[in-house]
């Protein structure tokens, strides 16, 4: 994609988010730059805000990777207030070729190419203002699907899950013995 999420919150002037590098803590917090070096947080990264709104809600896309995207995704709705919470007022299954183009699903397989990643649940957001799209973190033992999808969506994404497996790592497996 060619661009960056990070910053250096010593000399970025604005708005920035902080959050852990754990896994699902859940704990962002819009701060404003630069910050005092003695300020900052261990185990902290800082990056740029992306404006994934519409209205009083903020859009996240998780994407689901079995050594490649899967030809669906999740959209997940939030309040503002909960931007960085797991708090989902609704989550819907989408099509990936809607939101994202060709050229955008094959750098985000690229960033899970990089990460040696086999599966994993990729999340993106789009800026509304520029339109590019931002890969914000990657789950390598998500717990997917997520809360607030429908049950019968829920089945319906854990059979194309399955079925990726089967076809892009159990048959690969089984020809290479």
């Amino acid at each position: 994609m060619g661009y960056t999420l990070d910053i250096d919150p010593k000399t970025f002037e604005g708005q920035a988010v902080c959050k852990s590098n754990t896994n699902a803590a859940h704990d962002g917090k819009i701060v404003t730059c630069p910050i005092n070096p003695i300020y900052l947080e261990d185990g902290k990264v800082y990056s740029v805000v992306i404006d994934n709104s519409e209205g009083e809600y903020v859009f996240d896309y998780r994407l689901v990777y079995i050594n490649s995207i899967l030809d669906f995704f999740y959209e997940k709705k939030r309040l503002k207030s909960d931007r960085f919470s797991n708090n989902n007022i609704e989550v819907k299954l989408r099509n990936t070729a809607d939101e994202f183009t060709p050229k955008e699903i094959s750098c985000i397989e690229q960033i899970c190419q990089l990460l040696n990643a086999n599966y994993g649940e990729m999340d993106v957001l789009r800026d509304k203002k520029t339109g590019k799209i931002y890969a914000i973190d990657f789950a390598k033992t998500p717990a997917g699907p997520p809360n607030g999808l429908p049950k019968d969506m829920c089945i319906t994404a854990i059979q194309k899950m399955s079925n990726a497996f089967a076809t892009n790592i159990l048959i690969p497996l089984i020809k290479n013995k």
